[in-house]
């Protein structure tokens, strides 16, 4: 027999304890993740600094365009132009080419 949250619904007898958990972790992740994001757009840092910052927040390989998400207030060339700064100070790595092209962080 499979016990699940809903055994016990019509006689008010169900644990909504997992539900509630889930739902509270969920508002606590969007929370943290926003908070991140305004972080990285309203706190006063050079371009480079934010595109540093958003480039530390993301896991495994990213494009410009998911920086350019994090960072909606930095221009399109600049993220780029600052993408290539950390490609030259060997923080991050550029692979394949055109609207292929990807970073992964070397640091």
């Amino acid at each position: 027999m499979i016990l699940s949250p809903q055994i016990g619904w019509y006689e008010n007898k169900n644990d909504a304890t997992p539900f509630v958990k889930y739902i509270l972790s969920t508002i606590v992740s969007a929370y943290n993740d926003f908070e991140e994001r305004v972080e990285l757009v309203f706190n006063k840092k050079t371009s480079l600094d934010a595109v540093r910052m958003a480039v530390n927040f993301k896991l495994g390989k990213f494009t410009k365009r998911d920086i350019l998400e994090l960072i909606s207030s930095i221009s399109s060339t600049i993220i780029e132009r600052n993408l290539k700064n950390l490609c030259d100070l060997g923080e991050i790595k550029k692979e394949g080419i055109g609207k292929s092209t990807y970073y992964i962080k070397l640091k």
